[in-house]
């Protein structure tokens, strides 16, 4: 029999387990409007890949993005069937526009301007909805002192900086869902002070949050006429119209 775990290593497991707990019935959540049967979905930034069997159990056909080649190995072992992972970093995702019904990206902060650069990218490959997930710096679990114990929230945004980068895109409506309000005490379910965990009015102070944008259906219009010079040569192409702004989505007709 192995030798128990001493008592600061078993704290740390169960804190972790219960932050995840949180964090997955949270996505489990802002993921519930979105049909799911058939539809391809994107999860940028993957990590070691700790959501991708819940994507998976939730219905969707998944696609991963992870540029760590250590994290790739993790979530390539995770049980998730049919699992495609590629090495690509969130400003330069290697498919064509509008390639997933979904995205989610799930923001670093690897330069100043990298949540502009992911959020747009993560736009660009998506075709009806985009979520993106972040560490909140203006939390109160980042005031208690969450940031300095948990590596991958030393480095996060602050809520009103990512609503405002995605409200300015003007792309859809905005819906915003956070966890983990308070110190790691509360996190567990049992506790009492993790009911702060459900309370509506403390969105924009949870440390986990997600902002999801469902992105607006395009405009329907009757195309005019095109009007073709003699010179063009019977049965040739024409381009008419198209929903979309051609020079910005840089496809090639």
């Amino acid at each position: 029999m192995l030798p128990p775990s001493p008592p600061d290593k078993r704290l740390k497991k169960d804190k972790d387990q219960a932050l995840f707990a949180c964090q997955a019935a949270l996505l489990r959540e802002a993921l519930a409007s979105w049909p799911r049967r058939g539809a391809p979905i994107l999860e940028a930034n993957c990590g070691d890949g700790a959501f991708l069997p819940l994507l998976w159990r939730l219905g969707f056909d998944v696609v991963a993005t992870e540029p760590d080649a250590e994290y790739r190995r993790a979530a390539a072992a995770q049980p998730a069937p049919g699992l495609e992972i590629y090495a690509a970093s969130d400003d330069s995702l290697p498919f064509d526009n509008d390639y997933f019904d979904w995205v989610i990206v799930h923001l670093r902060k690897t330069a100043p301007d990298s949540d502009k650069n992911a959020i747009e990218e993560g736009l660009r490959v998506a075709r009806r909805g985009l979520m993106v997930s972040f560490w909140n710096t203006a939390s109160f679990a980042s005031c208690f002192g969450l940031c300095r114990q948990k590596s991958s929230a030393r480095d996060g945004w602050a809520w009103f900086r990512v609503w405002r980068r995605l409200l300015s895109l003007r792309a859809g409506s905005l819906s915003s869902f956070s966890a983990v309000y308070v110190p790691p005490m509360a996190w567990r379910d049992k506790t009492a002070l993790s009911l702060t965990n459900r309370l509506a009015f403390l969105k924009i102070f949870g440390g986990w949050c997600l902002i999801r944008l469902d992105l607006d259906a395009p405009e329907t219009a009757t195309p005019l006429a095109l009007k073709i010079e003699r010179e063009l040569p019977g049965g040739s192409p024409a381009f008419g119209y198209s929903h979309k702004n051609v020079n910005s989505q840089k496809k090639t007709l």
